[in-house]
């Protein structure tokens, strides 16, 4: 090894030409200078997070929590690169070197305020989500955690009669994030079935509402849970005998089915004979009434014409 200072330094290549020894190359002069060495520390960040320090145009990286170069006496400027979710204490700077020196640097994770918002729920409604393992509830529309730059696993809690778009998922924060959580109510078929009609024959129900019509033998609405009204269309020449038209939607396992029985309406009756015959002597009658009035009132008006 060689302390700092000026040294001379010979070197002579040569070769042999038809019995002659010629000099090649001739070279002289080693300057040897100090090497100082610039350590950069980091604290703060995860074990193993890359991180990275460029002094004078140089770029170092390294998951250990130390960068370290060397150079000579001078001035040099340095840049601490930018680490997703964290703040560093430093960002650049200038160093005057002349002698070993250690820079200090801290990071400092940033806070972000990861919310969850919710659609479609009744208001007032308590929802809830669980963020890695820590669970919130809520009764408004929104839900926040405050959580450092990373990736988190979801999920939302069950509601009675409703389901969750996205239900469950993974978020990456890196800044303020706002997840959307829309909610909509479990839909139920209920069916209606007819029988009686002749194929082919447009028949209709009304549930809640809402008109559907079919010339098929069935009839089907999504709805909600709940409870509902509902009426079925006129077809003439049929009628139907309905002992209930309310329909009650309690479990979203449970299909409804409703059956719809048409009958044929009966042509009007024909008149009987005996109707026939009381009909005619009620005329009769009426006629010898009238006949009987207007003769006693001729007999009268001459009667008194021979007074």
């Amino acid at each position: 090894s060689l302390s700092p200072g000026t040294y001379e330094l010979m070197v002579n290549a040569s070769y042999s030409s038809f019995g002659l020894n010629r000099v090649w190359y001739s070279y002289s002069g080693l300057n040897v200078m100090q090497q100082y060495m610039i350590k950069f520390v980091e604290t703060g960040l995860p074990s193993g997070t890359t991180w990275s320090v460029t002094l004078n145009g140089v770029t170092e990286t390294s998951k250990n929590n130390s960068i370290t170069f060397y150079e000579p006496y001078g001035s040099y400027t340095y840049t601490i690169g930018y680490v997703p979710g964290y703040l560093s204490s430093l960002s650049s700077g200038t160093l005057s070197i002349f002698t070993n020196a250690q820079i200090s640097v801290f990071f400092i994770p940033i806070i972000c305020n990861l919310t969850f918002t919710e659609s479609g729920l009744p208001s007032g409604t308590v929802w809830s989500v669980t963020l890695n393992g820590t669970s919130k509830s809520s009764s408004s529309h929104s839900i926040t955690f405050s959580v450092t730059a990373g990736t988190y696993q979801y999920s939302v809690g069950k509601i009675s009669n409703y389901s969750a778009s996205p239900s469950s998922g993974t978020v990456t924060v890196t800044a303020n994030t706002t997840e959307i959580i829309t909610f909509s109510p479990v839909l139920v078929p209920v069916t209606f079935t007819e029988s009686g009609l002749p194929s082919g024959t447009q028949w209709s129900v009304t549930l809640n509402g809402i008109t559907k019509s079919s010339t098929n033998s069935s009839i089907t609405f999504l709805v909600p849970l709940g409870k509902y009204n509902y009426s079925v269309g006129i077809v003439d020449g049929y009628k139907v005998t309905q002992v209930n038209n309310t329909v009650i939607i309690s479990n979203p396992n449970v299909l409804k089915n409703i059956s719809i029985v048409y009958t044929v309406v009966p042509p009007p009756a024909l008149p009987t004979l005996d109707i026939i015959a009381a009909f005619i002597i009620d005329v009769v009658l009426i006629g010898v009434i009238f006949v009987l009035y207007y003769l006693k009132k001729y007999a009268t008006i001459h009667k008194n014409k021979g007074l």
